[in-house]
């Protein structure tokens, strides 16, 4: 069984004239909620055929909703499914428990599978909104998504050019922090000291590759207790090497390693650009057939769509 995960990316929508980002309330006096339902009414009757990825398509079980709290609108949002497969390739189906042939995909076949997500947009002057798209095991759909409503947009006007990010690191941490768990901190010096250096042979005509590692399993209490010295890291307010001071080991990295889910995610201090956004929800969900029934996925959809809104500062809450 593939493992259900969801990714998360902020949306924009840019002229490409000028690079200016549109307000999603009043993109020429249309709202890109309003857009993209649109979009979904043209594509939910039949598969469409994108032959540049070789994909075909149609959406399905599709609402356009209010997301409230206490009478105020938190956002708009629109839920649903997308169903999509691959083809141009032959293949042998074969039963994993017997090992017998069962029949032969054709070139022309597509294995379709469906996909869950939420495009959120708050209300009032903003220019970017959230996307969140499950995924099946190595199985996404943000290329074809991305592609066809790029495509949809630019026959709308030829000037509109779709941006997806991801989104902030924050935002994606803070939801780690909370639902995570810390399995192993990694403390990294890359100077090693050259009387260390000298009595085990590392150095080698003067070029040095080698580095220490000091390493705590189980570090039960430490988010808890440098929780704010670490978010000032990573907003830039405080040196990495002045998170926690280490007697006798002066570092110049920190590497988090957690357990989300039944994955693990390993957060570089000094480098958060490269973390992975995308949160294992396999335990979270009911699964019939192996995919996710839509009751038990959309209300984590909604969730983690008021969860990345907030943090990002563009919804406020009580």
């Amino acid at each position: 069984m593939a493992n259900i995960s969801i990714a998360s990316y902020t949306i924009s929508v840019k002229n490409k004239n000028d690079d200016e980002n549109y307000s999603l309330n009043n993109i020429d006096g249309a709202s890109f909620i309003d857009i993209f339902d649109n979009f979904i009414t043209e594509n939910n009757q039949i598969y469409e055929n994108n032959e540049v990825l070789e994909k075909i398509f149609k959406f399905e079980g599709c609402n356009q909703e209010r997301e409230m709290e206490d009478n105020n609108c938190l956002f708009n949002y629109i839920i649903g499914r997308i169903k999509t497969g691959s083809y141009g390739q032959e293949a042998e189906i074969i039963n994993s428990t017997t090992g017998n042939f069962k029949f032969n995909k054709d070139e022309d076949d597509a294995e379709v599978m469906p996909f869950n997500f939420i495009l959120a947009v708050p209300p009032g002057e903003v220019n970017r909104g959230i996307l969140i798209l499950q995924k099946n095991g190595i199985f996404g759909i943000k290329t074809l998504f991305e592609k066809i409503l790029s495509d949809y947009l630019k026959n709308v006007n030829i000037d509109y050019k779709l941006f997806l990010d991801n989104v902030a690191p924050m935002a994606y941490l803070e939801r780690l922090f909370e639902y995570g768990v810390l399995q192993k901190i990694r403390f990294f010096r890359y100077e090693v000291p050259n009387d260390i250096g000298n009595q085990i042979g590392l150095l080698n005509n003067g070029v040095n590759e080698s580095y220490e590692e000091y390493i705590i399993n189980k570090p039960t209490g430490f988010i808890r207790n440098n929780i704010n010295r670490i978010r000032e890291c990573i907003r830039g307010q405080r040196n990495l090497t002045t998170i926690v001071r280490l007697n006798n080991f002066e570092y110049d990295n920190i590497k988090l390693e957690f357990k989300l889910g039944k994955k693990y995610k390993t957060i570089n201090l000094s480098d958060i650009s490269s973390i992975s956004f995308s949160d294992d929800i396999t335990s979270l969900v009911t699964l019939n057939g192996g995919h996710p029934i839509v009751e038990s996925i959309q209300p984590i959809l909604i969730e983690t769509a008021v969860t990345y809104l907030e943090e990002m500062g563009l919804i406020v809450r009580g």
